[in-house]
């Protein structure tokens, strides 16, 4: 089974679900994380929203005073985003195909939990090249070990893959530096790793 089209076929089926739940995730859980890190960002930062949803974080940078390109393949998460005035673009982030050294920020908050661990580093070292020296690289992924489908509802499931510290470290060790981490732990006990990190 394509891990990708069933995970985009819950995202695409319950659109309305998911950008009340991660707009109450934003507000609950992160909203100070986030005033916080805005402020070691570039005034006026160009910023990746990889892996955007329907762009809960992003309006968040936007109303910042940045400039946010929200990154997804799910038709209806784009949708969304431009109901909120985001500007998108419709790209596979398994294959990102943007000028090196355009961004300032890449921020890829609980996207690339989505892909098997054996596509990550590559996807790390495409990100890596986005960004502009010194830029700053958010990742957040599900804490745990292994790999494979969640079911959800009405018969669809999502691909997830959970890490442990040690694992995220070594993702990220040969091209960033780690600057900040920390734990969001959610109302179901589930819990979120995520590093702040700065190019090498």
């Amino acid at each position: 089974m394509n891990y990708k089209q069933e995970t985009l076929k819950s995202y695409n089926q319950f659109a309305d679900y998911f950008d009340e739940k991660f707009e109450d995730y934003k507000n609950v859980f992160i909203k100070n994380k986030l005033e916080q890190i805005n402020l070691l960002f570039p005034n006026k930062s160009k910023i990746l929203d990889l892996g955007a949803g329907p762009g809960n974080q992003a309006v968040f940078f936007k109303n910042k005073g940045h400039e946010v390109l929200c990154l997804d393949i799910c038709e209806k998460f784009l949708e969304k985003c431009k109901e909120k005035n985001l500007s998108t673009i419709k790209m596979d982030f398994e294959n990102l195909s943007l000028p090196e050294k355009s961004f300032d920020v890449v921020w890829a908050y609980t996207s690339l939990l989505h892909v098997p661990k054996s596509k990550v580093p590559a996807i790390i070292r495409k990100i890596k090249g986005l960004l502009r020296k010194e830029g700053f690289f958010l990742i957040s992924l599900k804490e745990g070990k292994g790999e494979g489908f969640l079911e959800f509802r009405s018969g669809t499931r999502r691909w997830f893959s959970l890490y442990t510290e040690k694992e995220m470290k070594g993702l990220l060790k040969k091209d960033f530096k780690v600057i900040k981490s920390w734990r969001v732990r959610t109302e179901n006990n589930k819990v979120f790793i995520d590093y702040l990190c700065k190019k090498k």
